[in-house]
């Protein structure tokens, strides 16, 4: 799950950083008048208030974009192959140069986030924004919905949910359990100031390698 999301983040950052820039990037050009192209300059020129409006207009652009429509814009920026954050991420996405994650403690969120801003800041001419990220996502041990509950026998034949005869599960059941992550892009995860400061981190739980 760690590395969908981390992959998912890189793909949210290529895109905001595409739709900021097509209007004013002639390499963008074909990308520019692509279906997927033509959606993200709309969506970028949209203020917010006229998200009603925003949806009227553009939906039946949005309705025919697809999977291959995105891969193929990650394709065409890794290609182009320049420093801008968009054609440096698609490159990450299309050769799937998954970012290192490492795993801490909830309780630790908001100190780990003050230190990985103050990192960034203090490193903004060395590494890009996207390239270190803080991803928290809610997780549920148990859900006891109708499509997933386990349901036992007992000694009487009887069928019941499993929560009924254990008072852990029926306390853990149906509760968001938090778990944050710093996502890492491999490029920069060696570097010797990015090690030292996941050293410094505060109890960090697990550090994937993959």
């Amino acid at each position: 799950l760690p590395k969908k999301l981390g992959f998912e983040h890189f793909l949210v950052e290529m895109l905001s950083s595409l739709a900021e820039t097509l209007e004013s990037t002639d390499a963008y050009k074909q990308i520019r008048h692509s279906r997927l192209g033509e959606f993200l300059v709309a969506a970028n020129q949209s203020e917010s208030k006229q998200r009603e409006q925003f949806i009227a207009k553009n939906y039946a652009v949005y309705k025919e974009l697809c999977d291959y429509d995105v891969f193929a814009v990650i394709r065409q920026l890794a290609e182009i192959g320049d420093e801008h954050p968009a054609a440096l991420i698609a490159t990450r996405l299309h050769r799937r140069i998954m970012p290192k994650i490492v795993r801490f403690d909830y309780a630790n969120l908001k100190e780990i986030t003050q230190k990985v801003n103050e990192f960034k800041f203090k490193h903004k001419n060395d590494f890009q924004d996207w390239q270190l990220a803080i991803i928290e996502t809610p997780a549920h041990s148990y859900t006891s919905s109708a499509d997933d509950t386990i349901y036992v026998v007992n000694e009487n034949s009887e069928i019941n949910p499993i929560s009924d005869y254990s008072i852990m599960i029926d306390a853990m059941s149906d509760k968001a359990e938090h778990a944050p992550f710093l996502s890492i892009d491999k490029v920069i995860a060696d570097d010797k100031r990015v090690v030292a400061f996941i050293k410094s981190l505060s109890r960090p739980v697990a550090l994937s390698t993959g």
